[in-house]
Parts: structure tokens; C-alpha cells; sequence
């Protein structure tokens, strides 16, 4: 019965207290935005191209975690984008996986 009545619009039931709950949450939060931003931060510090499977890896399931928060917290503009964010960084893993394929260079078409 945890997700009981959620979709209409009934707060989260969870056998965990609400205390633990919102930290668990936020804990989870927090730790999808450290991946998306440590992703970001390789890319620019030149550790990571926009192809590298690290990059690509960290930015999905940084998304995915955020997103599930989002649906959690009924946030529905960051389920927008970050499933959004996901689905591009899943783009990118298919241009990635081509490109190998191919033996087409990393910035190629």
C-alpha cells in the first residue's frame, strides 16, 4: 500500500517516517545533482569529451535519480526536464555507439 492514492494526488505513504523519508529523499537528490554536475564539471576541465561513456553514464542516472524525486515530490516541470535530460544523454550514447561502429571521429556525423 506504500504508492496507494498517489496519482490522486494523496501525499506518499511510506512505512518510513516522514523524518527518514525526507531525508532519504533529499540524500537521493543530492546525489543525482553531484553526478550530473561532476559530469558537467569532467567535461569541462577536459577530463571527458560529450561521447565519453562516463559522461554519458553519470548524466543518466543523475537524471533518473533526480526525476524519480521529482515524480515523488509531484515537481512536474523537473520530471519534465530531467527525464528530458536523460532521453538526450541516451542520444548521445547512440551517437557514441555509431560512431564506434563506424570508426567515425568523435566529432563527426
Amino acid at each position: 500500500m506504500a504508492w496507494a492514492g498517489w496519482y490522486k494526488g494523496r501525499p506518499f505513504e511510506h512505512p518510513v517516517g516522514s523524518e527518514n523519508r525526507a531525508m532519504i529523499v533529499q540524500s537521493i537528490s543530492v546525489l543525482g545533482a553531484l553526478m550530473v554536475l561532476g559530469a558537467y564539471a569532467m567535461i569541462q576541465i577536459g577530463f571527458w569529451r560529450e561521447l565519453d561513456a562516463g559522461y554519458l553514464a553519470l548524466n543518466i542516472i543523475g537524471s533518473l535519480l533526480l526525476g524519480v524525486v521529482a515524480i515523488l515530490e509531484r515537481q512536474i516541470g523537473f520530471v519534465l526536464l530531467e527525464f528530458t535530460w536523460m532521453a538526450l544523454a541516451a542520444v548521445g550514447i547512440i551517437r557514441a555507439v555509431r560512431m564506434k561502429m563506424t570508426g567515425a571521429p568523435a566529432g563527426g556525423r
